[in-house]
């Protein structure tokens, strides 16, 4: 497989990737990454065990607030297979009405569509959020109306939960990087160009606010259930000073000033104004690293596909990079997985590494033929070691693949948490509000893979992910599992 040319041009595409969704214009495209997102959602075929739909007490529900008008389009749903969001309203007179209209829309559709939506929260507390948040409608700004959507959404605890509204130009991002997630804290990974002397630096404040205490902050915004996707979703929020304003954490909407540690120690304070940016010729911290490992970055095999692997027959290795739970018409993924497993059957390979840390889902009925082939090859005793790589951008059919991989197929999970849940909802149904005329999603299925709620699958082996390592281009969980190689030999 051919790799180590396209290292140095992935770290550049990934950092873009990572910064460009900020800044496109809400009646225009969403960037790769949001297109991305949304094409998991639809792929994803609900073949998990555990869905449950039992609408009828949603659609009686659906009634409260003066939602009766919807019901015909919602009784409609059980016999429409994946669920349908209720029509539009006519739209209200005064903006206020509006507002109430899309907070009784959000409500009815959640109540409509979501299989449980109160199986990780009070009712009460919901409808207590509700009209906490219908008394502030004459008052609030845009943002913090919108934002008071969201944090309904958020109070679900799932992920497959959401809203586009805050990756549109309506706010605007300052910070001219990607801050990332380790142990250390919170670093630089990526800055535009004009910002190149910040690579490397922790970010450690903006406004006085002391930058983990800001990501804590944004839990009750982002649909989750865990803290490890907090802590990967909640940098692009922080990236806005329109958000922070509306949050009561900023003075002005559209600039904030921000402390960073330089990699020489030094701190320096920086302003920054919330605008357009350049982010097509964004700088990685690995760019200039030389034999840098291709397993550190999420890559794209040379046909496109969202997999590739290759063999290190000086380890007696293969190791598997599996970035989306999709197939790809130039590289199928039964294909693939059958040139795998008969390598692994030809060439005397002792340990298989299936990489899922930058995994965030799809269609997990296409997760088969890996776990069948895999736990047929482990029960005859042909590979002896099989590791599963994961972090907190593990994520729906990502989490899995892990899981599967780990009870069928005897893994070992190495890496950190995943920032999805075992058991978890998904499907997720598309829809509009009728008046902010931004994007949301909400679940319609329910898949059990573990038996309780655990709300995160914790690895086996975490060795953590230190910025002292990846800086410089070390990958910690590819280093821990040559080491027990070494160590076997």
């Amino acid at each position: 497989m051919r790799r180590t040319a396209l290292v140095s041009r992935a770290q550049n595409t990934y950092t873009r990737s990572m910064l460009q969704h900020s800044v496109q214009s809400r009646s225009g495209v969403h960037s790769n990454r949001m297109r991305l997102r949304r094409h998991a959602r639809q792929e994803e075929a609900p073949v998990r065990s555990g869905g449950v739909f039992s609408r009828s007490d949603r659609v009686r529900r659906a009634a409260w607030r003066g939602i009766a008008p919807w019901l015909v389009g919602l009784l409609c749903l059980a016999s429409c297979g994946k669920p349908a969001p209720p029509p539009h309203p006519l739209p209200a007179d005064t903006p206020e009405a509006r507002r109430e209209q899309d907070l009784d829309y959000l409500v009815a559709t959640i109540e409509a569509i979501h299989p449980d939506p109160f199986l990780r929260m009070a009712e009460a507390d919901f409808r207590a959020q509700v009209e906490q948040l219908r008394l502030a409608i004459s008052e609030a700004d845009e943002a913090s109306f919108q934002l008071g959507l969201l944090r309904l959404l958020a109070s679900l605890q799932d992920a497959h939960c959401g809203t586009s509204a805050f990756e549109t130009s309506a706010y605007p991002i300052a910070l001219p990087a990607l801050a990332e997630a380790f142990d250390e804290g919170y670093f630089l990974s990526g800055c535009t160009p004009d910002h190149l002397d910040l690579l490397g630096a922790r970010i450690l404040s903006i406004d006085g606010h002391d930058y983990e205490s800001l990501v804590e902050r944004c839990a009750e915004l982002i649909p989750a259930a865990n803290p490890h996707r907090v802590s990967s979703r909640a940098p692009r929020l922080l990236m806005s000073p329109r958000i922070l304003h509306a949050l009561g954490l900023s003075e002005h909407a559209d600039r904030y000033t921000a402390e960073f540690e330089l990699p020489d120690g030094k701190r320096l304070f920086r302003e920054f104004t919330a605008g357009e940016r350049d982010f097509n010729s964004a700088h990685h911290i690995l760019t200039d690293v030389q034999d840098l490992s291709p397993t550190i970055h999420p890559q794209p095999h040379e046909s496109g596909a969202p997999y590739w692997w290759e063999h290190q027959p000086d380890e007696a290795l293969i190791y598997l990079q599996y970035n989306a739970v999709q197939t790809h018409d130039e590289y199928p993924f039964d294909e693939m997985v059958e040139e795998l497993l008969a390598r692994i059957e030809r060439d005397d390979v002792e340990t298989l590494v299936v990489d899922v840390r930058y995994n965030g889902g799809g269609n997990n009925g296409l997760i088969d033929p890996l776990d069948d082939g895999l736990s047929a090859l482990r029960r005859r005793g042909t590979l002896d070691h099989l590791y599963v790589l994961t972090g907190s951008q593990t994520f729906s059919s990502g989490v899995d693949v892990a899981v599967r991989l780990q009870e069928n197929a005897g893994a070992e999970v190495v890496g950190t948490a995943t920032g999805g849940m075992p058991n978890s909802f998904g499907n997720a149904v598309d829809f509009n509000l009728p008046n902010s005329d931004f994007e949301a999603w909400c679940s319609s299925g329910y898949f059990r893979l573990l038996e309780g709620e655990p709300p995160t699958l914790e690895p086996d082996v975490d060795v953590g992910r230190p910025w002292a390592d990846y800086g410089v281009g070390r990958d910690t969980a590819m280093e821990w599992v040559r080491s027990q190689g070494t160590q076997a030999r």
